[in-house]
C-alpha cells in the first residue's frame, strides 16, 4: 500500500484541495502541519523550500497544482479524455486566479485585522473574486445537464460539492 504524507502549515490554504481528494477517495494519509515555529528547520528538506509537498513512498513532490494533478488522476478525479483533463486542468487554473485575487482578504482574516478594515478588502476584493470565480463555475455546471461536470469513472463527482464545502467551512474559520 501507497504511504502519502502532505505537509503544510496549520491552515487550509493550497493543501487543502489534496486534503479533499483524499477524503473524497477515502484514502489513507498522514496530515503533517507543520507551524511557523517549526518551519525553519523543515524547510531546506523540502525540494523547492516551500509547501505544501506530499511525499508518496518517501519520494517528495512539491507544488499544490502538480500534487493536486497526482491525485486526481490517481484517484480518478481528473476525468476520463485528454479534453475532460484539460478542462479539470483550467477549472484548477482558474481557482489558482481566484486564490491570487482573494489572497488580501484571506491574509487580513489570517492576521486578525481590524474588523472595519476586514470589511472593506472583503467588499474590494474578496465578494468581486468570488462572483466572478461562481460565475465560470455557473457556467459549467449550466453546461451539464445533470449539475455535474463530468462523470468520472463512474463515480458522481461534484466540482460544486468541493466548492460548496470550501465556501461553508470558510465562514466558520478561514485559517483553521
Amino acid at each position: 500500500m501507497v504511504s502519502y504524507k502532505l505537509y503544510y502549515f496549520p491552515i487550509r490554504g493550497p493543501a487543502e484541495v489534496a486534503r479533499q481528494l483524499f477524503a473524497l477517495s477515502k484514502t489513507p494519509y498522514e496530515d503533517i502541519r507543520i507551524t511557523m515555529e517549526e518551519w525553519p528547520k523543515h524547510k531546506a528538506d523540502m525540494p523547492f523550500e516551500k509547501m505544501p509537498v506530499l511525499a508518496i513512498d518517501g519520494y517528495m513532490l512539491p507544488e499544490s497544482f502538480a500534487i493536486n494533478r497526482y491525485l486526481a488522476r490517481k484517484f480518478g478525479y481528473a476525468g476520463k479524455t485528454s479534453l475532460e483533463e484539460a478542462t479539470v486542468d483550467a477549472l484548477a487554473d482558474q481557482m489558482k486566479d481566484y486564490n491570487t485575487e482573494a489572497r488580501p482578504y484571506f491574509t487580513a482574516l489570517y492576521l486578525k485585522k481590524p474588523e472595519e478594515e476586514i470589511e472593506k478588502i472583503k467588499t474590494e476584493t474578496y465578494m468581486p473574486a468570488a462572483n466572478k470565480m461562481f460565475g465560470f463555475l455557473e457556467k459549467y455546471l449550466k453546461k451539464s445537464k445533470s449539475g455535474r461536470i463530468f462523470l468520472l469513472k463512474k463515480k458522481k463527482f461534484q466540482i460544486s460539492r468541493i466548492f460548496r464545502r470550501f465556501w461553508i467551512d470558510l465562514d466558520r474559520s478561514v485559517c483553521g
